[in-house]
């Protein structure tokens, strides 16, 4: 029996309508001041066989869930809108709190639009182009993350429309343990992402072509890759000394990035570096959990073993396993 992919989507209907009065001799040219009413609803899921946070459905069908089970993956929704020449036209956006969570209701001169909906869980950052009338142009997902869904589409406002547009997953989901012994002169441990290739730093026409998203905060370009600033812990009296530190955090898979790399920093309380280990060659697939187990304090000089790197099969049947 094939095996179904287990895809996260969030569906929801774009309802476009207008009226416009016929000419006796030939059809009227649309007013560009005349607007018309533009209805997004985000208020259906669709799920298949598993998803980020390994709930199963009980069989292989697709299960529609209640409307409210949106709010069970998805409290914040923005919705940005540029013309065909990528000219920005406004933001729209949603916390789960408003009563109509889901639906958006505007009007929209006729024309052609470049459409991008991101919906979180939690709230992210939006930075915005030089000028800023010219419209956000990334979304910062930074480290650790949070669940994200997105989806790009182009749509011509010249008659009424009634479709289904999905939302997909965009990350993946990291899960970190250290299993040796942190010492007790550790005052932090560090988690620095790169390597996601790219020429330059991406505008709101690249990566997804609509707006951007990147993933571990401020971020900047070098050699052809996306540096990002590193996730820290503070390490309290209380984790020093103990075993199997853990951290769990989402990261932005961009299109066609199927690794990345780490490197995990140990800082001493005088601020030297205690330990610190490059993890190269990572999978990472949006919609599935990467699981990292190993150890940074143990012979860091000699160890060749590393961290080994796994797929967890509850979000996905697939795994794959790599030493180092």
């Amino acid at each position: 029996m094939k095996r179904i992919n287990p895809l996260i989507f969030i569906a929801f209907s774009v309802l476009v309508t207008f009226c416009s009065k016929k000419s006796e001799d030939k059809p009227s040219t649309p007013n560009p001041h005349e607007k018309f009413a533009v209805t997004f609803k985000v208020n259906d899921f669709i799920q298949s066989i598993g998803d980020i946070d390994a709930r199963n459905s009980s069989s292989g069908q697709n299960q529609k869930q209640p409307g409210d089970s949106l709010k069970k993956y998805i409290d914040h929704l923005v919705m940005v809108i540029y013309t065909s020449n990528s000219t920005f036209v406004k933001q729209v956006s949603q916390n789960s709190s408003n009563p109509d969570f889901g639906v958006f209701k505007d009007s929209l001169p006729a024309g052609d639009y470049r459409i991008s909906v991101v919906g979180t869980k939690d709230s992210v950052p939006l930075s915005y182009s030089n000028p800023p009338e010219a419209g956000p142009s990334l979304i910062n997902l930074t480290l650790p993350g949070t669940d994200a869904f997105y989806k790009f589409m182009q749509i011509g406002v010249n008659g009424s429309i009634d479709q289904v547009v999905v939302l997909s997953r965009v990350v993946a989901k990291v899960k970190l343990i250290i299993k040796d012994r942190i010492p007790f002169d550790t005052k932090s441990i560090s988690i620095k992402l790169s390597a996601f290739p790219s020429s330059s730093v991406p505008d709101m026409n690249d990566v997804f072509s609509g707006i951007s998203l990147s993933s571990g905060g401020y971020y900047y370009a070098v050699r052809g890759q996306f540096i990002y600033y590193p996730l820290v812990y503070n390490i309290p009296d209380s984790l020093r000394g103990s075993t199997n530190f853990t951290s769990e955090f989402y990261v932005l898979v961009l299109p066609n990035t199927t690794k990345m790399t780490m490197q995990l920093t140990s800082n001493k309380t005088d601020g030297t570096v205690l330990a610190q280990k490059d993890i190269y060659d990572i999978s990472i697939t949006a919609n599935k959990r990467t699981i990292l187990t190993g150890n940074l304090f143990d012979g860091i000089t000699t160890d060749t073993s590393g961290l080994s790197v796994g797929i967890d099969g509850r979000w996905n049947a697939d795994s794959t396993v790599q030493t180092f």
